[in-house]
């Protein structure tokens, strides 16, 4: 994974993303959340989530679930928008 610049990560940032790639779109118990995907060595798998709850267009709250594993094995359902 790279940084904004598109620098390889390093420190802290490899250690947190790892073998991820970019967040993608989708939803988490059907709402509105940014799924990160892992390589677990047998294909790409979510491993954290960020929530968003959006109201009138906007962005109004955040909740990080990224460190929280267990978020996304208790989800009822997961999906991932695709391009």
């Amino acid at each position: 994974m790279r940084d904004r610049c598109g620098r390889p990560l390093r420190g802290a940032g490899r250690r947190l993303f790892g073998d991820s790639r970019p967040p993608g779109l989708g939803q988490l118990d059907d709402e509105i959340a940014l799924i990160v995907l892992r390589d677990f060595g047998d294909g790409l798998r979510p491993s954290g989530a960020v929530r968003l709850e959006v109201v009138g267009g906007k962005i109004v709250r955040i909740a990080d679930f990224f460190r929280c594993p267990w978020i996304i094995e208790a989800a009822a359902s997961v999906a991932i928008e695709t391009a």
